[in-house]
């Protein structure tokens, strides 16, 4: 049911059991923190072609690890002025931009009225939160050097300073991705997140500051989060015959502007 939500000047008619703002982000964080915990638990409840997945996956990232020493002066050995100007263009959408993206979906998803785009949005943003802070933690307790530290051999110091692995701008840049692609229909813009991560990813390769591995493992974590968010969402939306997330909507109101929110 829609609620006008004042959000400067008095509202005509409005309750004052209404909730306002505050609600929205109180809405928003025990979203947070249910997914988080979602997440955290999923391992326990995978089927045998889950279990599979996850085991390919650590498969593929110690296979690229193995061959980190000899991938990753292969690469720096082909960078040339085009990819170190790549590299500038898109590096920001594994950091700033992922999340200046976000908000950018959201608020066109409301000057619009395009439900879709603000749903796009806040799980983009909500996956690039969750997926970014699992990298955090892990780098550190993995502690690997960066290919320009160790002279692209694989040195690993636990509990260090050191955070090559995984790469934080991977997790980032699939994190958005993939969730662009699944609320996206047909396959250009997919293709085009997908394929603006890849290139994410590729230069930080470029640039010295991670191995192949950092990304690959990375883009894993940032997709996988991504789409565990949207198939959890969606899943919830069926089940209760309602919005996932809150719809919102923003609208002039006597001596003021109203938000509307739907959940």
């Amino acid at each position: 049911m829609a609620q006008a939500l004042p959000v400067e000047g008095p509202a005509a008619g409005a309750s004052d059991s209404s909730p306002g703002p505050l609600d929205l982000v109180g809405r928003e964080l025990k979203l947070y923190v249910e997914d988080s915990k979602a997440i955290f638990l999923a391992p326990f409840h995978w089927n045998a072609d889950q279990a599979g997945l996850a085991i390919g996956a650590g498969a593929l990232t110690g296979t690229l690890m193995a061959s980190d020493p000899a991938t990753a002066p292969w690469i720096q050995g082909h960078a040339s002025s085009a990819t170190n100007q790549l590299s500038k263009v898109v590096t920001p959408f594994g950091s700033w931009a992922a999340f200046a993206t976000s908000g950018a979906l959201v608020v066109s998803g409301i000057a619009f009225h395009e439900t879709r785009l603000t749903t796009m949005g806040r799980e983009a943003l909500e996956a690039c939160i969750l997926a970014g802070l699992m990298t955090d933690i892990a780098k550190p307790v993995f502690g690997r050097y960066r290919p320009y530290q160790s002279d692209n051999e694989t040195i690993f110091k636990p509990f260090s300073s050191h955070q090559s692995f995984p790469s934080g701008h991977a997790t980032e840049a699939f994190a958005l991705a993939s969730v662009v692609a699944a609320r996206s229909d047909g396959w250009v813009i997919p293709t085009l997140s997908y394929t603006v991560a890849s290139m994410v990813a590729y230069s930080r390769v470029n640039d010295k500051q991670h191995f192949l591995s950092d990304v690959v493992a990375g883009g894993l974590i940032g997709t996988t989060v991504g789409r565990f968010l949207v198939s959890r969402h969606d899943r919830a939306a069926r089940e209760s015959g309602s919005p996932t997330v809150a719809e919102i909507t923003v609208f002039a109101l006597p001596g003021g502007l109203g938000v509307a929110a739907k959940f």
